[in-house]
């Protein structure tokens, strides 16, 4: 988990939608977070032949590299 950005900032007891504007650290954090989000991949995995479920797998993007 991250830490909040606004909690050693000068501006930490104003409203936050004035500063997400206009914040680089909020943005910084917002894009990682977008980047991590669209990079996951998923892996369909039979269970059964009547269902079907997926699963996140982090290691997925890995095995695919070879």
């Amino acid at each position: 988990m991250i830490s909040s950005p606004c909690k050693d900032c000068l501006k930490k007891n104003s409203p936050k939608d004035e500063c997400l504007k206009t914040c680089q650290m909020i943005q910084d954090i917002q894009g990682m977070q977008l980047a991590r989000r669209e990079s996951n991949v998923y892996t369909a995995v039979d269970f059964t032949e009547e269902s079907r479920f997926q699963i996140s797998s982090p290691f997925a993007s890995a095995l695919n590299a070879c």
